[in-house]
């Protein structure tokens, strides 16, 4: 699989990725190839979303033909897929070359206790558990 933009360092990446166009996989769907471009647009002002309608713009793209936006926000819809796992650290849908790399943690700078508030603040609406 070729990656959109790629180059032989990250500044001739940066310089692709601003002066031209990415490639696109020949599998891509119509409809999918013209959602993704018209996101990916060098003008911000000519992005898809960046109207005054915003997100309704995006919802209302092609692509989204047969989703049911009301579904979705009220937690009616059925995933296309849900993976089955065997439990909360099951990762045989990720590929080894990540999953055998060590985990580098790094401690979050600040007064973490002081956090638990706001992000328990910020996710109360949030219901989904995967188990």
């Amino acid at each position: 699989m070729q990656r959109p933009f790629t180059g032989k360092d990250i500044d001739y990446m940066y310089e692709w990725i601003e002066e031209d166009e990415p490639h696109y996989p020949d599998s891509l769907e119509p409809q999918a190839l013209s959602f993704i471009s018209q996101l990916l647009m060098k003008n911000p002002e000519e992005r898809l979303g960046s109207t005054q309608d915003d997100a309704e713009d995006v919802a209302h793209h092609p692509f989204f033909n047969n989703t049911a936006w009301d579904d979705i926000i009220d937690g009616k819809a059925t995933a296309p897929f849900v993976p089955s796992l065997n439990g909360p650290e099951d990762v045989s849908y990720f590929d080894e070359k990540y999953t055998k790399l060590p985990a580098n943690l790094t401690l979050p700078k600040g007064p973490c206790a002081e956090m638990v508030d706001d992000i328990e603040q910020a996710f109360q609406d949030f219901n989904f558990s995967a188990f």
